[in-house]
């Protein structure tokens, strides 16, 4: 389920064979386990930076937190529960404190009290995206794109890592803040790490960005140390666009031994990575 605060331990659900009871279990090693919390209920689990988690069960919100020095757990019922957020369809992350869901039909939800009140639902329009309007109108359009993934957070940052059916693997985030009443969209763009560098004849730069950035928007250009422009690799990168991302060779055999800088931009974004040419 997640490891420790202190990063010491593993804490893992083991559901029992005899009574399918499920119990909490923490291990130092992840080969042997001992008992933290027994009889915990089912239903999807939210952990908050490894100090406790939320049971969103069938029949109500537990709250559970975990003892200093990982060696006991307790558990609270903090409300009942309508349901909504206990099975599988639907994901849910700590955004610092801010508990954060998706449920079936897209709806984006924050809580400030673990889960048992929420506010929303919070317009986003990656969201929007992903339940665009589909072929069969009969079928809810966030049911027809076999939406699946995982949430996870850094900071008030939520990420959405997803697989629709027939689409490439996605990556979304959005900033979810206490007393907004919109997720501000976040468009990024990435320039990796160039390979091989040190560069000798050539070296590949792949550049990848997020699902709103037009690939029309985005240059790739190659600086000297003193800013100078040496190539413009921009229309290489759109010639090979392959989903959300593409990657272009950089040819140095002309150019002078030293440091380069590899930077690519779109719609006020700048990423950039250094390349060392030598021979």
């Amino acid at each position: 389920v997640c490891v420790s605060a202190d990063s010491s331990s593993f804490i893992a659900a083991g559901t029992r064979k005899v009574d399918k009871g499920i119990d909490l279990l923490i291990s130092d090693d992840g080969l042997s386990w001992n008992m933290l919390l027994k009889d915990v209920p089912s239903g999807r689990r939210v952990v908050n930076k490894g100090r406790m988690m939320v049971v969103f069960s069938s029949d109500g919100t537990y709250r559970i937190d975990f003892g200093s020095g990982n060696s006991s757990a307790s558990m609270t019922r903090l409300c009942d529960s309508d349901g909504a957020d206990s099975g599988t369809n639907g994901m849910s992350c700590f955004a610092n404190d801010l508990l954060v869901t998706i449920r079936k039909r897209g709806e984006l939800l924050y809580s400030k009290d673990s889960g048992c009140t929420f506010t929303g639902p919070v317009r986003d329009p990656l969201l929007d995206y992903m339940r665009r309007p589909a072929t069969d109108t009969t079928v809810d359009p966030f049911e027809q794109t076999r939406y699946s993934g995982q949430m996870f957070s850094i900071g008030s940052y939520v990420f959405i890592a997803t697989k629709p059916a027939g689409v490439l693997d996605l990556i979304f985030k959005g900033k979810v803040l206490s007393g907004t009443t919109s997720v501000d969209e976040v468009i990024d763009i990435y320039t990796n790490p160039p390979y091989p560098n040190p560069a000798n004849q050539s070296t590949a730069i792949r550049v990848a960005w997020f699902l709103t950035v037009p690939p029309a928007t985005i240059s790739l250009k190659i600086y000297d140390q003193i800013g100078q422009e040496v190539r413009d690799l921009s229309a290489d990168l759109r010639r090979n666009v392959e989903g959300h991302a593409s990657t272009v060779t950089l040819y140095v055999s002309d150019l002078p031994n030293g440091i380069y800088y590899a930077v690519s931009r779109a719609v006020g974004q700048t990423s950039t990575q250094q390349i060392v040419v030598q021979r």
